[in-house]
């Protein structure tokens, strides 16, 4: 996980480019999203399937990325 210091066991917040921590910086909130949810109906068994588009946030910040990856 990007930026993240509980899973990153504190190690990603001590080697991360600064400039990749400060643009992890505009996620006030975990970057973690599915854009699709599917299962059976609990009742009748019939499958059903939920889409939802990348939130505006993660998709400035995943702009953001790319941007700078293809700076590197």
């Amino acid at each position: 996980m990007v930026g993240d210091t509980v899973y990153g066991g504190g190690r990603a917040r001590h080697a991360a480019d600064p400039v990749l921590k400060e643009k992890m910086k505009v996620m006030r909130r975990p970057a973690l999203h599915a854009s699709r949810l599917s299962f059976a109906h609990p009742a009748t068994g019939n499958p059903l399937s939920f889409f939802s588009p990348l939130p505006e946030d993660m998709v400035s910040l995943c702009d953001s990325l790319r941007k700078y990856n293809s700076e590197q």
